[in-house]
């Protein structure tokens, strides 16, 4: 690996064509043989330095002519070839696994086990994974992991099989006061990203997969965590979606929980999912009560001003003795109990996963065969004799249906791709189903790609998901297989 390595490429991943079909390029089984819940990509891409032990076939395609230095006693060393490659994590159970994915279409290792991750808590399940954040800034996962054991084993605990043990026996959050001290300014932070895994226990465990160990927890929740979800505008904030009803907004760089969004009228059961607007000013949140609500994070609100009060919040300006700010004052974390927009008429039943496409479209699944493409009516016209205004609506724009076969429980996840043309479900047959979004409306949309499947594959699919560049497609399954 060169220098020029040590700081990943964060720039917008260039969007592919949309595919004409799809190859299966690999498969694991993982062998601690939990359910997978989740799986999460990483938005960096490295350059690794790939060793080439034969020469390529192509080098030698030319055996017709003689070269005038074929009989040279010296020879060149060829120039190692560089290869593109991404990072995937999962989790189930009480274990985390990272990958190590290759950008190439004709690479031998489409996907190598980099890192595994066990909590000590035996009693701790993870429902998901996200990456966000930055680490302190050396990448990780470029030697096997028994040259990492080697290199680091003074600077983290490890099972005997070179798992890396993360948490503690008493499952209790780090002390803040702690983590301020000894860490320098996060906000200068140019690392990978943290890889962050909550579930059962209700805390969210940020792991800095570069020193390879637990580097903070933020507690909040009152029971189990369900998804997790990185914005794309600002990789420092996060949201959460617990059984407690509520959703939180967290900003990792400074440790604090920003805002709240629950109480009178936001959720009356647990929450499954959430998801970021494209401009990270609003989220969604889907629920088993049926509903699907979505929340304010622009200028104006309590929570934006706690977001930018947030960002202010690093080491330095903490009083560790006291765990307050200069002024004096805790961090006052604000609450939201009114979403701007709220309706139970998509859905009859759980609804366990949303998620917004573009601008004003949304797409949301329950458990009865079928994602539905909609657009929130957030005003309706009122005429009053010859005038007329608006009022705050809570009906919905039905737009499109998309049907599979088999997707009759609950906490099976869709994606998008990036650009949002392709839509992807697995079922309980572990099949996948993909449909062009371009063809939304066609007769022939119902046809759409051919049902992926495998022999092998017989599994529930729990969760798929798109590469940044959409050039992959990972699916995991409740037989602790990742294809």
């Amino acid at each position: 690996m060169s220098q020029d390595d040590n700081v990943p490429s964060t720039s917008p991943p260039t969007i592919q064509q949309t595919p004409t079909g799809f190859t299966m390029a690999n498969f694991v089984r993982e062998k601690h043989g939990h359910a997978i819940w989740s799986v999460a990509w990483s938005t960096d891409e490295f350059h690794v330095d790939k060793d080439d032990d034969q020469q390529e076939d192509t080098d030698d395609t030319d055996t017709g002519s003689n070269s005038s230095n074929e009989n040279s006693s010296t020879s060149i060393a060829s120039p190692k070839r560089q290869e593109t490659v991404r990072y995937m994590a999962t989790c189930g159970g009480k274990y985390v696994s990272l990958y190590q994915i290759s950008c190439s279409d004709k690479s031998d290792d489409a996907m190598t086990l980099r890192q595994a991750y066990v909590d000590r808590d035996d009693e701790e399940v993870f429902f998901c994974c996200a990456f966000g954040g930055r680490s302190l800034g050396r990448p990780f996962g470029f030697s096997p992991v028994q040259q990492q054991q080697q290199q680091q084993q003074q600077q983290q605990q490890k099972d005997q099989d070179g798992t890396i043990l993360i948490g503690d026996s008493n499952t209790e959050p780090l002390d803040k006061s702690l983590l301020l001290k000894n860490m320098v300014d996060t906000h200068q932070h140019d690392g990978p990203q943290l890889l962050c895994v909550a579930g059962f226990r209700g805390v969210i465990k940020v792991i800095d997969t570069v020193q390879q160990m637990l580097y903070m927890t933020l507690s909040g929740h009152g029971a189990d965590i369900y998804d997790l979800k990185f914005s794309s505008t600002d990789s420092s904030l996060c949201i959460s979606a617990s059984k407690d009803e509520s959703v939180r907004l967290w900003n990792v760089t400074s440790g604090t929980c920003v805002g709240i969004f629950a109480g009178h009228e936001g959720h009356r059961d647990s929450v499954l999912s959430v998801a970021w607007h494209p401009l990270g000013n609003a989220i969604a949140s889907a629920s088993m009560d049926n509903t699907v609500k979505l929340w304010s994070l622009k200028e104006g609100t309590n929570v934006y001003s706690a977001l930018q009060a947030s960002h202010g919040m690093t080491a330095k300006e903490w009083n560790v003795s006291t765990k307050t700010a200069p002024t004096g004052l805790f961090f006052k974390t604000a609450s939201e109990q009114v979403p701007y927009f709220s309706s139970n008429k998509i859905h009859l039943n759980y609804v366990d996963c949303v998620q917004f496409l573009g601008d004003s479209l949304i797409l949301s699944k329950s458990v009865n065969d079928c994602i539905v493409l909609w657009k929130p009516n957030l005003v309706l016209p009122v005429i009053h004799g010859r005038q007329s205004h608006t009022i705050p609506s809570n009906d919905v724009i039905a737009l499109w249906e998309f049907h599979i076969k088999h997707c009759q429980v609950w906490f099976i996840r869709f994606d998008t791709n990036a650009n949002g043309n392709l839509l992807a479900v697995g079922n309980q047959k572990g099949q996948i189903k993909v449909w062009d979004m371009d063809r939304v409306g066609n007769a022939q949309e119902e046809n759409g790609f051919p049902l992926l499947k495998h022999a092998t594959c017989d599994s529930t699919i729990r969760m798929v998901s798109f590469s940044p560049d959409g050039k992959s497609l990972v699916a995991t399954c409740d037989d602790a297989t990742v294809w």
